[in-house]
């Protein structure tokens, strides 16, 4: 298991293909590489039999013809690719290149001279679209984010077509002749188009049935239109007018040593076609190889040690030094060696530098920009370049040729040389756009360390834009470029004390004790920010000042200027400085204030000295949960493994889980061997499964004996969180170092127990809902829940014993709402080697019908089907508390008194939702087959439960005789109704359970204002009763813009930004409404982070919508305002 393992990973890292990707890739790998050795045989034959039939004289005009036949070619293309099936396009497409190809090597039997010129045409119009036709065809095959890691991989195929062909091509010649490379194209050419038509079918995209609704096309545009919008962008970007004039220059420069170095190989070969067709073979075998080994190996890592701006200079420094070469000592040699070099660079260097050229171009204008450079610049080059040669031919030797190739060489480095400006003046211009373009283009010149990114930041220090300039200063703290120093010390002086604050911190960054006296003025600003922010500053460049400058900063107002100010003094007031701050850290933690405390406790963290952790023991244990917090988080830092216990204590107490989760998890990655011990005795006498399971997940980060056995021990724990979390660590430690074969024995046996307890669910949902028909939804939905929460542990068992990798994309997929994906997930999982699971597994994760799978359970457990009762006992007992829960309410609902022992278990049970659920559901049969003493009796011994929640529904339900209060009383009533609202019906019950714990209900009399416009948003509502407009301020009159009914909700925003109201929620009649704070909300994300992913994609699917439907009314406004014709 070990070497197989290891043996993935190291192949994993070499070519990033997953195991059911293979499939599609090594298709498009053999496919890519018939494509390129064809054209490479195609283009050897054309160019040697042009040179010998035609002649050198005439070859300039080819290039001008070329240019004109790429323009028309694009334009057939763009017409019809998206207007007929792909397969169909494929097919006719393809019959008519390999039709040309045949007819072509037909008339060359007959050796028409004018031919030759014609097959020059046809070899270079199915050299261009073959290559773009197998991309749009890979483009389909693959999405987004596969494409990008994938692409490069299938590109190794074209890198090793290239070199096959070209060494192939001489005793290929030597046999068959040179002609005969034509018929060879037409073979290989149809050996790829069966492949593409094969792997096509195979993989062809959604049926109809399960596509997605497909957004309304877009109005196309003329081709007159599409080429005006693509120069007025050109225009307006500085950074795409220097990218097209580089294009312009490299093409024609391509142009004019392609021409040479075709004219001097048909001197040297005295124009013998053969022997040029072996030789361009040969060197074009070379060249690819050259190329492969360049793009493996040295590509990334000069882009990513130099820049785009540097490394886009290396192919035209090359043609400088070559045509250079060619210009004193013209001949066959000099040529070779420029064309040589400008090939090998094209397909790698440039081509790699190139395309990131577009990253700072917007998303929704960067595919017409680079259409418009490809299709009519580039061409338009190539046409330029052979005008060039026209005139060449008529006026200049080869000696001046080679010197206007190198004019044009120096040209083109000039234009190459400014890219780089005009790439970060674009990535600057992106800092003003959206918060996450922002991020992105920030993220980008953190990695440019050079003189044009200090100075494109340099000039954004005056910008008017606050944002923009706290961002250029932050970039420049990161980047620390020379010479920038005097520019920041000028920005403490902004006006705006954010800048100024950013300002102070940057200083401190880039260091250097001139600063300082800049710095120590700031110690006495206004606004407690700059104070904070100057104090770090001095001590991250550690200058030693004045203890009498820092007094009254130990004693400020502000904490986090106290904070910043102890600690800078401990580092540049030496001896004297330490024993001060420690004089105010006793003074604080002896106090009184519970903020100073806190104060203390961050202090104490900042300092980082494994020495002050006893001083913050005692205060993990403060009545004020704010000091207990900042304590805990203070251990944290520190990171010393004798606060372990202590943080691991806290885990017990919610309100503190999030804050002793991450201390303990920096405890352990600072000391993996040695709390190990001491969290193996606490998760051994721990009986709190929310806490074991806390624990069991910083398992996964530890190293050292014991940690695999521990983690093993806890997959047999009665409870599902546990079990997941051993799962999540054992992967997390199988990540860094392969699990011992042992281990397989033990993951086998436990999944095979989940696979049993699987199958026990399957037969439960199947029985109850054969049973009771759509009376059960609630039963068999929690049901299903729990079995497929149960299928994704059974999964990562999988993935432990196999390939993890490969196991997680196959659960991304599993539940793909396209068949084909499903059932190549599941294919794919069943070849994954782990049969005696997988054979079992894999029908359960079909739906069936009721008595189908009975029929599968009953043939898997070897029983018969139990009985109602039977099951129901048997979900009474089941570990998911949520199971448990639904069935009370269950029982309740549908007054199976005969189940009523099962009620009475349930008000005996560990967990308070459960204990309600079960009193609610024996208050249901009052007065109908329960009498009321009967019932007070159950219900006495709960007014002292330890649940808030069970003591007050007791309270109601015993209350008044007569009557039961409308409101919803319970938790699961709450957890009901929020499943029944869309924005939360993705959620599970588990998930909504924590949801309705925190959810707050109001009663509010028509004509209140939920909220008004330019109100801050503070949460989320849901209507329960009663009705909502919502309208907005136009022109001092109140715009409607929707009425919400019962089971709506609104303000869903405010969980996400917080930003004012841009509406007004106004109710209409007397309203109950349940409501979601933002603040609470964050609080339980970072408890529960999975309510987040759920409620997000809520948000996205509403985005998506309303984007949609805004795309449709203003194509539909478009027809209704067009002009009849």
């Amino acid at each position: 298991m070990v070497r197989r393992q290891r043996l993935k990973q190291s192949l994993a890292r070499l070519l990033p293909v997953r195991g059911h990707e293979l499939s599609r890739v090594l298709p498009c790998l053999v496919i890519y590489f018939l494509v390129v050795a064809g054209i490479i045989f195609g283009r050897n034959a054309r160019d040697s039999l042009f040179l010998k039939e035609i002649g050198l004289k005439y070859l300039p005009l080819m290039y001008v013809a070329n240019g004109v036949f790429v323009v028309l070619c694009s334009l057939v293309y763009s017409a019809f690719v998206d207007r007929m099936p792909r397969a169909l396009f494929v097919s006719i497409t393809s019959g008519l290149f390999i039709g040309a190809l045949v007819v072509s090597r037909l008339l060359l039997a007959w050796q028409l001279h004018w031919f030759y010129a014609g097959l020059y045409l046809v070899v270079q119009v199915i050299w261009l679209m073959s290559l773009m036709q197998f991309w749009t065809f890979a483009g389909d095959l693959f999405d987004t984010r596969e494409a990008k890691r994938l692409f490069p991989v299938i590109n190794l195929g074209g890198l090793l077509g290239m070199v096959a062909a070209g060494f192939g091509g001489k005793p290929l010649v030597t046999r068959f002749g040179t002609e005969n490379l034509i018929a060879l194209w037409a073979v290989l050419l149809l050996a790829a188009t069966a492949l593409v038509l094969f792997v096509g079918r195979r993989a062809k995209k959604d049926d109809a049935a399960t596509a997605p609704r497909r957004k309304a096309p877009a109005k196309s545009q003329s081709q007159v239109e599409s080429f005006k919008e693509g120069w007025h962008n050109l225009k307006d970007s500085p950074l795409m007018r220097t990218v097209a004039l580089i294009t312009l220059a490299q093409w024609i420069v391509f142009t004019l040593v392609d021409y040479v170095f075709n004219a001097q190989t048909r001197e040297h070969f005295h124009n013998n076609k053969d022997q040029m067709t072996a030789f361009f073979g040969t060197f074009r075998g070379m060249a690819g190889g050259a190329a492969l080994v360049l793009q493996v190996f040295a590509t990334s890592q000069l882009i990513s040690r130099f820049g785009v701006g540097r490394t886009i200079l290396v192919h035209p420094s090359f043609l400088i030094l070559s045509t250079g070469w060619m210009a004193t000592r013209f001949g066959f040699l000099s040529s070779c060696a420029a064309k040589f070099g400008d090939h090998v660079l094209l397909y790698t260097v440039q081509e790699s530098s190139y395309q990131l050229l577009y990253n700072p171009i917007p998303l929704d204008q960067r595919g017409r920009m680079r259409a418009f450079v490809e299709g009519y610049v580039k061409p338009i080059s190539m046409s330029i370049g052979g005008g060039l040669l026209v005139l060449a031919a008529l006026f200049l030797s080869g000696s001046q040729l080679g010197q206007l190739s190198l004019v044009l060489s120096v040209a083109w480095f000039v234009l190459a040389s400014r890219i780089g400006k005009a790439y970060f003046g674009a990535l600057m211009g992106n800092l003003t756009q959206s918060q996450s373009v922002a991020s992105a283009a920030a993220h980008q010149l953190t990695g440019m360390r050079d003189d044009q990114t200090a100075a494109v930041l340099l000039r954004e220090l005056r910008n008017p834009d606050e944002e923009v300039v706290i961002l250029a200063l932050d970039v420049l703290g990161r980047v620390q470029p020379k010479h920038v120093r005097a520019a920041v010390e000028e920005m403490v002086g902004h006006p705006h004390s954010r800048i100024r604050a950013q300002a102070l911190r940057t200083l401190g960054r880039l260091g250097g004790a001139k600063s300082v006296r800049r710095i120590v003025p700031c110690l006495a600003d206004p606004a407690p920010t700059v104070r904070a922010a100057a104090a770090r500053a001095v001590g991250e460049i550690g200058e030693e000042i004045s203890e009498e400058t820092w007094a009254p900063l130990l004693t400020d107002a502000d904490p986090e200027v106290v904070v910043e100010s102890a600690v800078a003094m401990t580092k540049t007031g030496g001896l004297d400085g330490v024993l001060r701050v420690i004089e105010v850290l006793r003074e604080m933690l002896g106090g009184e204030a519970a903020e100073a405390r806190a104060t203390a406790a961050r202090i104490l963290g900042r300092l980082q000295t494994r020495h002050f952790a006893p001083s913050l023991l005692p205060l993990v244990g403060d009545p004020e949960l704010g000091v207990r917090l900042t304590a805990l988080a203070a251990l944290g830092e520190i990171g010393d493994a004798r606060g372990l216990p202590a943080v691991l204590r806290a885990l017990a107490d919610r309100a503190e889980r999030r804050v002793a989760r991450k201390a303990a998890l920096a405890m352990v990655k600072a000391h993996k061997k040695v709390g190990v011990k001491e969290l193996l005795e606490v998760l051994a006498a721990e009986t709190t499964l929310s806490v074991k399971a806390e624990m069991v997940e910083l398992l996964g980060y530890c190293t050292g004996a014991g940690i695999v056995e521990a983690c093993l021990s806890q997959l047999t724990v009665p409870n599902a969180e546990v079990r997941e979390r051993a799962l999540e660590a054992l992967g997390r430690r199988e990540k860094r170092k392969p699990l011992p074969e042992e281990t397989a024995a033990t993951l086998r046996a436990y999944a095979a127990s989940e696979l049993c307890s699987l199958y026990e669910g399957l037969r439960a949902r199947a029985t109850l809902e054969g049973a009771f028909g759509a009376k059960a939804a609630i039963l068999t939905e929690a049901l299903q829940e729990d079995n497929r929460t149960t299928q994704g542990r059974i999964l990562k068992a999988i993935g432990l014993l196999t390939d993890r990798a490969a196991v997680r994309a196959i659960a991304q997929k599993i539940r793909s709402s396209s068949a084909r994906e499903r059932a190549d997930a599941l294919e794919a999982l069943d070849s994954l080697g782990c049969r005696e699971l997988t054979r079992d597994f894999l029908p359960t994760l079909d739906d069936q019908e009721p008595q189908a799978m009975l029929d599968l359970c009953r043939r898997f457990l070897g029983t018969e089907e139990p009985t109602v009762e039977q099951c129901l006992g048997w979900l009474s007992d089941h570990a998911s508390v949520w199971l448990r829960a639904a069935l009370m309410f269950f029982i309740g609902e549908n007054r199976l008194t005969s189940c009523n022992d099962n009620l009475l278990r349930g008000l005996q049970d560990p967990n308070g939702l459960v204990r309600e659920t079960a009193l609610m559901a024996l208050a249901d049969q009052v007065d109908g087959s329960r009498p009321r003493e009967s019932f007070l009796g159950l219900a006495e011994p709960l007014r002292q439960d330890p649940s808030p929640r069970v003591r007050a529904l007791v309270e109601a339900l015993t209350a008044d005789p007569t009557e039961r209060s409308v409101e919803m009383l319970s938790t699961m009533e709450r957890i009901l109704f929020l499943k029944s609202v869309s924005f939360f019906s993705h959620l599970d019950g588990e998930s909504l359970r924590d949801l309705a714990d925190i959810a707050t209900e109001e009663d509010l009399s028509a004509g209140t204002a939920v909220y008004r416009e330019g109100n801050p948003a503070e949460a989320l509502y849901v209507l329960v009763k009663g009705h909502c407009d919502i309208v907005r301020k136009v022109d001092e009159r109140d715009l409607h813009l929707a009425s919400l009914g019962p089971r709506e909700y609104f303000g869903e925003m405010s969980l996400l930004d917080g930003a004012p109201h841009t509406t007004s929620a106004l109710l209409t009649e007397d309203s109950t409404l349940l409501s979601l704070t933002r603040e609470n909300f964050k609080d339980l994300i970072r408890e529960v982070p999975d309510i987040a992913f759920g409620i997000f994609a809520e948000l996205s699917r509403r985005l998506r919508e309303a984007r949609d439907q805004e795309e449709l009314g203003s194509q539909a406004e478009e027809q209704v305002q067009a002009p009849a014709m």
